[in-house]
C-alpha cells in the first residue's frame, strides 16, 4: 500500500513475528512447504489474501521479503523515490513501462473471441474466469486451451495490444 509521501506502509498482520522467533529458520522452512501451507502462511503472516501466483518459489520470495521488511524494515523513503524517478526516466527515454496497467473487469462481463470459425465466450467472474464449465484463474490459461499455444489471454481476448502492433502505431 502507498502512503502520499512516497513510503510503503505494509498491511496490519494477523500474527507479530516476535523479537526472539528464528526469522532465518522460518525463511529456510519455506522451500520444504507446499504451495498450501505457503498459502496459509502468507494470510497468518500478513493478514490478506495472497496474490494469485502459481509458482512456489515466486510466492516464497514475496513472503520472504515481506517477513524481513516487517522485522527489519521496508524500503526507506528515499530508496523508494528513487526507484519511482529510475521508472520514470526509463519511460520517458522509451525503455517501456516498469508498472503494468491491467485492465479491471467487472463480474458477470462477458469476453467473446472468434478463432478459427468458433465463438468462445468467458465469463469475469470476482476471483477468476468461468470458460466451458469451468473456473480458470487467468485469461492466458483459457487462451492455451482454445488455441494449444502459449498466448496472452489479454491480448488474446483484445484487452491488451500486441506489443508489435504498439509499435507500428508509436
Amino acid at each position: 500500500m502507498q502512503t502520499g509521501k512516497g513510503s510503503t506502509v505494509l498491511p496490519t498482520p494477523k500474527r507479530q513475528i516476535e523479537p526472539g522467533e528464528g526469522l532465518e529458520s522460518e525463511l529456510a522452512a519455506l522451500g520444504k512447504k507446499p504451495l498450501s501451507e505457503i498459502r496459509s502462511l502468507w494470510i497468518e503472516h500478513l493478514g490478506t489474501k495472497p496474490p494469485p501466483i502459481r509458482a512456489k518459489n515466486v510466492l516464497i520470495y514475496s513472503l520472504a521479503w515481506h517477513l524481513q521488511a516487517k522485522r527489519h524494515g521496508g524500503l526507506s523513503a528515499a530508496t523508494t523515490r528513487r526507484l519511482l524517478r529510475h521508472a520514470q526516466r526509463r519511460e520517458r527515454a522509451g525503455q517501456g513501462s516498469v508498472t503494468r496497467h491491467r485492465v479491471e473487469l467487472a463480474p458477470g462481463t462477458l469476453l467473446k473471441r472468434e478463432w478459427q470459425g468458433r465463438m468462445y465466450t468467458v465469463t469475469v467472474l470476482a476471483d477468476g474466469f468461468e470458460y466451458d464449465g469451468a473456473r480458470y484463474n487467468s485469461l492466458s490459461e483459457i487462451a492455451r486451451l482454445i488455441t494449444g499455444t502459449r498466448w496472452s489471454g489479454p491480448v488474446f481476448f483484445g484487452l491488451k495490444k500486441r506489443k508489435s502492433d504498439q509499435h507500428k502505431h508509436a
